[in-house]
């Protein structure tokens, strides 16, 4: 038994594409009648260990989410789970983003839950005795040998990025989707904006059950200074198939992500750990991190779980894009993509990030999420303790 990713690849060919949208021109009806979408295969994955992964985070298909609108009603605001990884070399950093969650998220609307990569963390007493102390704050181990069910040291080291997949498996496994957004985060991440702008602008738009799609439930962050192409290794392709469309787009940075937990968003991250648990998938013989832009050729270097999800999500907004149009929806710009933007598809509306358009996602009085990637010094003086030793 083995698992095979598939994507649509309606928008193979650009003439294609131009002849479908001359037909809707002249008989919107004549799109029913098309041709079944091309597929293209990619290779399979292998059932050991990746059969009992999938089941261990209730990602397997007998965990199918039947989310329905009644079940998933709008809220102000809903209770966030924020994940990282790190170890004690990035703790400092950690740290400052811990400091500027309590200064944007209220108490009692979050928990943060860390998971510490490699056992530093719980060798260092400092780090540890101050994490005790830290309000809303859960600290788990990362065992990744056990994780990964591997000892091949190209994947269980820290620089493959597995880990990544399989910490937000983790986490999404016991989320609430209907009342829970879970938030991953770099330790490199600092917010500039409440709690309540997360929630009008993305929660209740991230929802595949109210026939709307306005969101896809998986929303990956700022736009990176290449391609997906120019920084993805082959080789990943034949796991992970990607719409030739998408490739020369804007890769974008997968170091904060959003999820709400759906049945669309369960069937991504069923891809992504899958990849992350297969050496040839994430971590391609032959690849490396650093290149230049503008000097070196397209997929000189390899992002590892940043080129997975870039390509999965992709795919995700080509497959809704295609039934927003086919489905008599064509005409309403109130579907935002990500990655899909840069294309110009008609009936696509700019994305919240990083101005707030359609008009649909903004409300009065409220801005645009806010948050950074920090790369300053940290203060060692910062404190992320409560004063007087009590979480409120």
């Amino acid at each position: 038994m083995a698992y095979t990713h598939t994507t649509r690849l309606d928008l193979l060919y650009p003439l294609l594409y131009r002849t479908a949208i001359e037909q809707q021109s002249t008989n919107p009806n004549r799109l029913a009648h098309m041709a079944p979408p091309l597929v293209m295969r990619g290779r399979r994955f292998p059932c050991t260990p990746g059969m009992a992964i999938l089941r261990q985070y209730h990602l397997s298909n007998e965990y199918v989410i039947r989310n329905r609108a009644r079940e998933m009603p709008s809220i102000p605001t809903p209770r966030y789970v924020m994940v990282s990884g790190v170890n004690a070399s990035y703790y400092p950093p950690l740290r400052v983003g811990i400091h500027s969650i309590h200064q944007q998220f209220p108490a009692g609307s979050y928990r943060l839950i860390v998971y510490d990569l490699d056992g530093s963390i719980s060798k260092t007493k400092w780090m540890v005795e101050e994490l005790r102390q830290v309000c809303h704050v859960e600290v788990r181990a990362f065992n990744a040998t056990a994780h990964l069910r591997s000892t091949d040291p190209a994947l269980i080291s820290i620089h493959s990025f597995a880990w990544k997949p399989l910490i937000i498996a983790d986490v999404f496994r016991d989320l609430d989707g209907a009342n829970e957004l879970l938030i991953y985060l770099d330790s490199s991440i600092r917010f500039h904006s409440p709690a309540k702008e997360f929630g009008s602008l993305y929660f209740n738009a991230m929802n595949d059950a109210d026939g709307r799609r306005r969101l896809t439930p998986v929303q990956i962050s700022s736009p990176s200074a290449h391609s997906i192409q120019f920084a993805t290794h082959p080789t990943m392709y034949t796991w992970l198939p990607i719409d030739p469309l998408l490739g020369p787009l804007m890769m974008r940075e997968a170091g904060f992500t959003i999820w709400r937990k759906t049945e669309t968003s369960r069937q991504l991250l069923k891809w992504a750990v899958l990849c992350a648990t297969t050496r040839e998938c994430i971590v391609p013989s032959g690849q490396r991190l650093k290149c230049w832009v503008g000097k070196d050729p397209d997929a000189a270097c390899h992002r590892q779980d940043q080129s997975l999800l870039n390509i999965l999500v992709g795919n995700m907004e080509v497959d809704w894009w295609l039934e927003k149009r086919f489905s008599g929806q064509r005409e309403k710009e109130d579907f935002a993509p990500h990655v899909l933007r840069d294309l110009g598809l008609p009936g696509v509306g700019k994305h919240p990030y990083p101005k707030c358009e359609p008009a649909w996602i903004c409300t009065k009085g409220e801005g645009v999420p806010k948050w950074e990637v920090w790369r300053g010094v940290e203060d060692p003086k910062l404190s992320i303790t409560p004063v007087g030793g009590k979480c409120s």
